[in-house]
């Protein structure tokens, strides 16, 4: 990337307000890592840690995949690179199914406030998508100036849970700005998964899924979607806080008559005391955070202790993990229970943007049944025809790990033997559904299976 390149961009930057710009850094070389802080609004510092890929001695020849985690208020730095994708686990050994191996991972702790980022003032919190993604939006301008050399590598943003909510919104955003010349961008797609898209749908289907599933009889189904169904009935009226006390509420239930039913896999088994520990919290938004973030000791110890430690001998200052997260989820209570599902048909309608589906079998939030839902009743042109499509079985070493429907740009990826966090449960699977959607050939032990039409 030339001179020139550089000045013409942080003329944008300039003539757009973005603010603090930093100076210019190399790219790490292959298997490298940075991290710092970028500001993206006055008193507002957003966290960030980059991992270049292993598989080429170029790291811009790979696409640049972004993980947004869920929450609002879960840390992506934290959840998806130790728990998920990134190049050690938890307990800091090597992963081998770490997508490293197959692109560049850029993990971004958002909303500000999440993980390592946070605010000045707990006020300057943004409580809406439309305030995160503006932020995400400033965050790639500044990203772009510290490492001009990826402006044209391909850029994917991927996301769970609350995740996939500001992802639809990001993208429409990047693109928007990219056409309107405000960024210089090679963004490519939006990758939903186990996304928190349609709250009361997800929310309304729970009672039937776990009913099916065995965990919940007639009576207790009866329960929870007599509750579900006034969440509808909130968020029908625009009563969105109300809509997420009910959602919380609804949790609650189910772990009542669900016997601590665990919402991320439904196979998994939970502590006996997490239900305790939730009714013994008083405080309504609280109770609800710590049933939208599940974080175990075991990586809450490591993000503020040798992590920490690396992380901070490097920078001026280094927000203590996670001292923020439950201001963050506060701060979007009237957002939370919104739908983004004309996000997603703008994103189909409106722009050229790979939009791809993917769920895990076991995942009780934002259950399989629910997503089909939505995105089966999707308003856009083409939604006939991946209908009708035939769906696909892929197999890794001879084992079926998931199907996948797509037509044009638009793809839905069931995923195996996987609840809630799919690439820490089913990581092979994972894998093949993100080389594909970035456009990564199949590895030599997958296929592709039709179904018989």
């Amino acid at each position: 990337m030339g001179r020139l390149a550089v000045t013409l961009i942080l003329g944008l930057l300039v003539a757009h307000g973005a603010v603090g710009a930093p100076s210019q850094k190399a790219i790490p070389g292959p298997g490298g890592e940075d991290w710092a802080y970028l500001d993206v609004r006055p008193g507002a510092h957003m966290f960030y840690w980059l991992y270049t890929s292993t598989a080429a001695t170029d790291p811009t020849t790979l696409p640049i995949i972004i993980w947004l985690q869920g929450g609002p208020g879960g840390s992506s730095t934290a959840y998806g690179n130790f728990d998920e994708m990134g190049p050690l686990d938890v307990n800091l050994q090597p992963r081998n199914s770490s997508w490293v191996h197959h692109a560049n991972l850029l993990f971004i702790d958002n909303p500000v406030g999440a993980g390592y980022s946070y605010v000045d003032n707990l006020a300057d919190l943004a409580t809406d998508v439309s305030q995160i993604t503006a932020d995400l939006l400033e965050f790639m301008k500044l990203f772009y100036v510290k490492y001009p050399e990826f402006i044209t590598t391909p850029v994917y943003c991927f996301s769970q849970s609350y995740g996939g909510k500001m992802a639809a919104h990001f993208g429409l955003e990047m693109d928007r700005a990219i056409k309107a010349q405000e960024i210089v961008s090679n963004f490519k797609g939006v990758v939903l998964g186990s996304a928190w898209i349609d709250p009361v749908e997800s929310t309304s289907s729970w009672a039937d899924y776990l009913l099916q599933t065995s965990i919940l009889d007639t009576r207790g189904r009866d329960i929870v979607f007599n509750r579900a169904e006034e969440c509808r009935s909130n968020a029908a009226n625009g009563l969105w806080a109300e809509a997420s006390q009910c959602w919380s509420d609804t949790e609650v239930l189910i772990l009542i008559y669900g016997h601590n039913v665990d919402f991320y896999n439904i196979l998994y088994k939970t502590s006996p005391g997490f239900l305790q520990d939730i009714l013994d919290t008083k405080d309504p938004k609280k109770r609800a955070y710590k049933l939208a973030v599940r974080q175990s000791k075991a990586l809450e110890d490591i993000m503020n202790g040798v992590i920490y430690d690396k992380l901070s001998a490097t920078l001026p200052y280094l927000n203590p993990w996670d001292a923020q997260g439950d201001a963050v989820f506060d701060a979007n209570w009237e957002d939370f229970m919104k739908s983004a599902v004309g996000a997603v048909e703008s994103l189909l309608t409106d722009t050229e943007l790979t939009v791809a589906i993917d769920n895990g079998q076991l995942d009780l939030i934002c259950d399989t049944p629910a997503q089909l839902i939505w995105s089966e009743r999707m308003n856009w042109a083409d939604v006939g025809s991946w209908l009708s499509a035939s769906r696909n079985a892929f197999t890794v070493d001879g084992l079926t790990e998931g199907y996948n429907k797509r037509f044009g740009r638009f793809s839905f990826w069931w995923i195996n033997r996987s609840g809630h966090s799919v690439p820490f449960d089913n990581p092979w699977g994972s894998i093949v559904m993100m080389r594909d959607v970035v456009g990564l050939p199949p590895q030599q032990n997958v296929k592709f299976v039709k179904d018989e039409q």
